[in-house]
Order: structure tokens, then sequence, then C-alpha cells
């Protein structure tokens, strides 16, 4: 009997102190469990391939600077292929353009011969361009990558005068690239013109046509 009113008079305080108390269940803030942000999927960038089209459309003109004289050299037969991903903004590129030495032409034999020399034609035959990006906006822009001359390799950045055509796979692009390179940083040993060397640095003018290969 004792216990059983011990068991009542508790019952009753814990109901007493439930009454009077001045919180309830309903002041008790629920608490907000953080949903997880949404993971987008990776968009995977179509990867097109170019080949450099042959002829006058795709040429190299490098400006030769001295005191007495502004030499034009010039090739049209710049060669290789150029992988592109994306179609706007900065574009990631990955290929390889090339130039025969031997090409490089300034309408007087002997000097050619000269400039031939210079640039190492007995050690590389062939000026290489890789391209490693371009940032495009509207039909100019810049244009990044790596020279390599004489087994020496050097980071430029160009600028894109021109750009004509759609990277859809099926049009056929036209680029018309200028920038600024220096003899010195390819070991370019400079000719002399009445014992008087060429200037350091010397002007690029890079025209590139593009069509597209088929997958």
């Amino acid at each position: 009997m004792k216990s059983f009113r011990t068991v009542l008079i508790a019952a009753s305080c814990a109901l007493l102190f439930l009454s009077s108390s001045a919180v309830s269940f309903a002041d008790i803030a629920p608490i907000k469990v953080k949903a997880k942000a949404k993971v987008k999927p990776t968009v995977k960038m179509k990867k097109i391939k170019y080949k450099v089209v042959k002829g006058k459309s795709s040429s190299l003109k490098v400006d030769i600077y001295h005191p007495a004289k502004h030499v034009v050299t010039k090739s049209k037969k710049v060669r290789g292929m150029v992988s592109m991903f994306g179609s706007q903004g900065t574009i990631k590129l990955s290929g390889t353009l090339s130039v025969r030495i031997k090409s490089l032409r300034s309408g007087n034999r002997r000097r050619d011969r000269v400039t031939w020399t210079s640039l190492g034609k007995s050690r590389q035959p062939y000026i290489y361009f890789y391209p490693s990006s371009m940032t495009l906006k509207g039909s100019t822009g810049t244009l990044q990558g790596t020279f390599h001359i004489r087994k020496k390799k050097k980071k430029v950045t160009m600028k894109i005068v021109s750009f004509k055509g759609k990277i859809d796979g099926k049009s056929t692009i036209s680029v018309t690239v200028t920038g600024k390179i220096k003899c010195s940083d390819f070991k370019v040993k400079r000719p002399s013109l009445l014992f008087v060397k060429i200037k350091d640095l010397v002007d690029l003018t890079i025209k590139i046509k593009l069509k597209p290969l088929k997958s």
C-alpha cells in the first residue's frame, strides 16, 4: 500500500511540474537538417580535329629589323594538325604546326642561306609551334602556345587579329595571328650587315586555314 501511495504522489508531482512550466513542447524549435547540395554532372567537351590547308592560305611571315634594312622572309609551307576542345570563351588546344626552315624565302638566296644556318636547320630542320589554348572575343583574342626552335622551347602569347568561321566540326576556319619572339631565347646567332647585327626582336605573322577532319 505504501509503494502504491508513493508512486501516486510522484506521478502527481510530475503532472504539476509539466502544467506549471513556462516551456512547452510547442515552444521547442525543430532542428533543421541541411540538405546536401546537388553535384552537377561534369560536361565533357567535344574534341574537334582540324588539318592545315596547304597553299597560300597558310603561311608564316617574319619581319627582321636592322638599322640599315628591313628584311621580310616568308614561307607557304605551314603544315600540321590542331584539336579544339570547346567552341567559345577560352578554348583548349592541342597539336603541332610546323614550317620547314629551308622554305623561308626573302628574295635573296645568299641571305636565305645565312638565315637557315642561323635558325639551325642542320640541328632541327623545322620550326615547331605547339598551341595550348586560345581566348576569343568575337573575331579577335589571344593564342597561347610554345615555339620550338634550335631544340629550344619558349612559351608565348600572341594576338589573334582575325578569326573567321565556326568551331562546329563542319566549317573551315581562317585565323591570322601576330606576335614577337627574341632570337636570344632560342640561342639564334644573329646575322650581321655592315658589321652590325640584326635586332634581337622579330615580328611574326601566321595565317592558318583549317579544315575539319571527318571522324
